[in-house]
């Protein structure tokens, strides 16, 4: 087995293998990572996984955390837990397009420890809201110790 390269990494090594569960597991270190990571803290007031946000109409069905900015502005969170070699299948970013087209979410936010396609990149940025890309890369260049997640140093 390879050392980790990053804290993210050693997380990512410790998740279930079952790719259903380990999604699951992944979801909750990314509300974790969002509540924690300095620039994001100080922009949202509150973070949801889906089955918690009080304004959900049903199942998951490509949002998996909705976040609140400090000014109120709802964000529409997808969250993809892949090897960073791979990359995540253009119809779940789709879903995730289309269940984030709602009126009530100014923002979209991909959170993905996979890669995405160019044309998944373009369908994203040319849609009607921003959209920002929270890729491999970047959530490793995090100051956060995503290690702290499974030790128990979360937010309140």
């Amino acid at each position: 087995m390879l050392q980790p390269n990053s804290s993210l990494d050693a997380l990512l090594e410790r998740l279930s293998p079952e790719p259903h569960l380990r999604g699951k597991e992944f979801e909750h270190a990314a509300k974790w990572f969002l509540e924690t990571d300095p620039a994001y803290a100080s922009e949202l007031r509150e973070v949801w996984l889906w089955d918690d946000w009080p304004g959900r109409w049903g199942q998951d069905i490509g949002i998996d955390l909705v976040a609140e900015t400090q000014e109120g502005k709802l964000w529409a969170i997808q969250v993809k837990c892949y090897d960073p070699e791979s990359t995540v299948p253009k119809s779940e970013i789709d879903s995730f397009l289309a269940a984030s087209s709602r009126p009530e979410f100014s923002h979209r936010l991909l959170i993905s420890t996979g890669q995405i396609t160019k044309n998944s990149e373009s369908n994203l940025k040319d849609s009607d809201k921003s959209t920002a890309f929270l890729l491999y890369q970047g959530l490793t260049e995090s100051p956060v110790d995503w290690l702290a997640y499974l030790y128990g140093s979360r937010p309140a």
